[in-house]
């Protein structure tokens, strides 16, 4: 909190505590990876090539989110059982988008 610029109590009145944040921060990474392979899907039907729309869309989630694609990679062996849920869930969610 106080890095973010923060009051600790702000923190706390939206998380209750370190675990809570992370996997909010998981489910946020899975959001935006599935609302661009949605993206993907829709140049895709409009002409588009599978492979090369697919491949490009998960690159341009690297690039424009590597915060959160570092997140998903680090926690995937993290030490947190609940992380690795979590990121195993979306990992789910995104083969089931492609």
């Amino acid at each position: 909190a106080r890095e973010a610029g923060i009051a600790p109590t702000s923190f706390y009145r939206h998380f209750k505590d370190m675990n809570e944040l992370g996997l909010t921060m998981v489910d946020e990474a899975g959001l935006t990876l599935r609302q661009l392979m949605r993206q993907a899907r829709r140049r895709i039907a409009s002409g588009g090539s599978v492979i090369n729309t697919s491949v490009q869309t998960f690159m341009e989630f690297i690039d424009t989110s590597s915060n959160q694609f570092r997140l998903l990679l680090r926690e995937r062996s993290g030490t947190s059982k609940a992380f690795r849920a979590a990121v195993a869930r979306e990992i789910k969610h995104f083969t089931l988008e492609l």
